[in-house]
């Protein structure tokens, strides 16, 4: 699932979209990117002591000190997340949103990996659903939507209210079946962005366009 991500909008400006300034700094100096793999920062939403939304930089991955892990962990499936060792403290009490502009799949045909960019069709942010432990995150996913399962059979939770997600764990997990009631547009991109070098505008151009 979801290996790559793109955030093309400032911190600024989702702060804007998002109706959320406190902690801005702690993320300002992040700028759009295009192609973001995992171990990469993000800006990210969680909760302050009062309660109330903040901005968070976390590193995107997870990797205990603990267990064998070659690399780090990226995501978590949201039907087992609460019950795992590694996930339940934090699906209880350390959510956070992740807003994106789109992520990236690959379909696996005979002619290769193609990959896939997928976004909101009305152009606003996705907010992805996610667990953090110190500054690290993990995106939780869900079984994919029949209108792109046939890309990948998992796909990101997204929520349609951060605060639903962040504050009320019984609301929280009425969420997950929210992203079916968002419109998705999907398309292939150049297969050059595999490469997280590659990282500009090109990287959300249709393949052929």
């Amino acid at each position: 699932m979801c290996g790559r991500i793109a955030q093309t909008e400032t911190p600024e400006e989702l702060a804007d979209l998002l109706g959320v300034s406190r902690g801005l700094e702690e993320v300002s100096h992040l700028g759009p990117s295009f192609n973001v793999p995992p171990s990469k920062i993000l800006p990210g939403l969680t909760l302050d002591l009062d309660g109330g939304a903040k901005w968070a930089a976390f590193e995107w991955g997870m990797l205990p000190s603990w267990g064998n892990f070659r690399r780090p962990v990226i995501s978590a499936r949201c039907e087992t997340a609460h019950e795992k060792p590694m996930f339940r403290h934090a699906f209880r009490s350390r959510r956070c949103v992740i807003p994106v502009s789109a992520y990236y799949e690959w379909l696996t045909g005979s002619g290769g990996k193609q990959p896939y960019c997928i976004r909101p069709a009305d152009g606003s942010p996705m907010l992805l659903a996610a667990l953090y432990t110190g500054g690290q995150c993990v995106i939780l996913t869900r079984a994919a939507r029949p209108d792109i399962a046939h890309i990948h059979d998992r796909m990101p939770v997204a929520v349609s209210r951060l605060e639903v997600w962040l504050h009320e764990l019984k609301a929280a997990v009425a969420a997950f079946a929210e992203a079916d009631r968002m419109e998705l547009e999907f398309f292939p991109v150049t297969r050059r962005m595999g490469n997280p070098r590659i990282n500009g505008p090109q990287c959300l151009d249709p393949a052929g366009g």
